[in-house]
């Protein structure tokens, strides 16, 4: 009896198997080319992702990595050009993930203003981000330098940027931020038995 449903089982998984590879689109390339990524094979995981599109499902989070392995390689106008296809994306998660990674890079190649309208984005997605306000910080900071370079604008010259605004969002943000800790250690107390 149970050799039989054993022979059973077998075959009707390798029918299932066989008959639905299909169906296991873009799961299978995107995971293969996570791994790829992952180890560094930028060019696998590129031509996985490309075999994943084929599917015409999940493609934001599927451009979304594309233009990751693009950001990878250093090359940051391609990697834009590619999340141009993800900046509807209606999950909150992978909104939070594009609009960080296209802070981190508008902050690498010094356009601060961009960064910082990134990462408020990324933090309107995901609140809860500290990664996120760490670099919104930073941005913050670069912003309160007296003048900071244009870039793409006319040649030269500089956007003067008022230092005591940038610090009243800078105190505004520890505010908020000690604020929240304060109210979930209230939280926490309240939680506990009284003995």
């Amino acid at each position: 009896m149970e050799k039989r449903f054993l022979k059973v089982l077998l075959l009707s998984a390798s029918i299932l198997f066989f008959t639905s590879c299909n169906a296991m689109e873009p799961g299978l390339s995107v995971l293969v080319g996570n791994y790829s990524y992952q180890i560094g094979e930028f060019q696998q995981a590129t031509v996985n992702y490309v075999k994943g599109l084929e599917s015409r499902k999940y493609t934001e989070w599927i451009y979304y990595n594309m233009g990751n392995v693009y950001f990878s390689l250093g090359e940051g106008g391609a990697a834009l050009d590619v999340w141009s296809n993800v900046e509807t994306a209606s999950d909150s998660d992978l909104r939070h993930k594009l609009n960080f990674n296209k802070g981190v890079l508008y902050y690498q190649l010094g356009k601060y203003s961009d960064s910082y309208t990134m990462f408020k984005e990324a933090l309107k997605a995901d609140p809860s981000s500290i990664d996120a306000k760490i670099n919104l910080e930073l941005t913050l900071g670069k912003l309160a330098a007296p003048a900071v370079e244009k870039n793409g604008g006319s040649g030269g010259q500089a956007e003067v940027v008022n230092p005591a605004e940038t610090g009243r969002m800078l105190e505004y943000i520890k505010r908020k931020e000690g604020e929240l800790w304060f109210s979930s250690e209230q939280e926490e107390s309240y939680d506990q038995e009284d003995w």
